[in-house]
């Protein structure tokens, strides 16, 4: 990635007075968002925009292509909830329930992983471990962006998953409106699920009801190997709900990789696929 692509992805710093936590997490972000981009063309696509074996329709763990199925109609759970985004309060409120449905999440799909802690920058003390991540709602040029980031373990070994929710990277056909990042260049607004590009892709419909696609990632990157699962699911709104885990886990010098991240790619899809089908509008 060019200098001026990764300056745009994490934006113009904000004054030192600002949140500095928030511009950490930007940085962060970026970074995530760069080696996703390091993947081509389908993985791009992704950036714009989650083991349920057979219950997934167009998942198949073999490997084969799957044949024609039958989409099944949206089922909207009793337990759902809305993405509220008006007020202070309405945001805290929605992003604690996500917290939750995480959290829960995490423990019926991926049972045997956790959560664990990882620095933000260089040289920050290690908190403890255990703790749910925690989702952040930030504003920009008036669309919201939902995330939340974390170290997981399975035994030994760690990575990191992110999980966000974004209406910013794109732009409409025939927009005259400055794009938020460089994505919004390249990305059209609610594109269809579909694989594309080189990577290992599969696309699907969750139990619920949604459309998926899950990518996985065997790359080198700054001479480690980057081996990441990245999976998305478009919820009723149109928004994008991605999970990014990856077998990386600390920052830039300090990181260790693992030869694969704690999730498989069907616990990456399980977890997602969980989370949005909850949510219903």
């Amino acid at each position: 990635m060019t200098q001026r692509l990764f300056d745009e992805v994490i934006g113009t710093v904000p004054a030192p007075a600002l949140d500095v936590h928030a511009i950490v997490r930007r940085q962060r972000r970026a970074r995530r968002v760069r080696r996703i981009l390091g993947g081509g063309a389908g993985a791009l696509a992704l950036a714009g925009a989650l083991a349920l074996g057979s219950a997934l329709v167009g998942v198949h763990p073999d490997g084969v292509d799957p044949q024609p199925a039958a989409t099944p109609s949206r089922v909207v759970p009793t337990d759902g909830f809305a993405l509220q985004l008006g007020t202070r309060d309405q945001r805290q409120a929605t992003a604690d329930r996500l917290g939750a449905e995480l959290d829960r999440a995490m423990r019926a799909q991926a049972s045997g992983v956790g959560w664990i802690f990882e620095p933000d920058y260089l040289g920050e003390p290690m908190g403890p471990d255990g703790r749910q991540p925690v989702f952040t709602v930030e504003e920009s040029g008036g669309e919201n962006w939902i995330q939340a980031s974390s170290g997981v373990a399975r035994g030994s070994g760690k990575g990191s998953l992110q999980v966000n929710i974004s209406s910013a990277l794109c732009r409409s056909p025939g927009s005259t409106q400055p794009p938020q990042s460089s994505f919004a260049e390249v990305v059209p607004c609610d594109p269809p699920m579909i694989c594309e590009g080189r990577l290992p892709c599969t696309a699907g419909t969750t139990p619920g009801g949604l459309p998926f696609t899950l990518v996985e990632q065997r790359e080198t990157f700054e001479n480690h190997p980057m081996v990441m699962f990245s999976a998305a699911v478009r919820l009723d709104s149109g928004l994008r709900l991605t999970l990014v885990v990856s077998a990386d886990w600390g920052v830039d010098t300090s990181s260790v990789y693992a030869a694969e991240p704690p999730l498989t790619s069907a616990q990456a899809l399980a977890v997602a696929a969980t989370i949005a089908d909850k949510i219903i509008s």
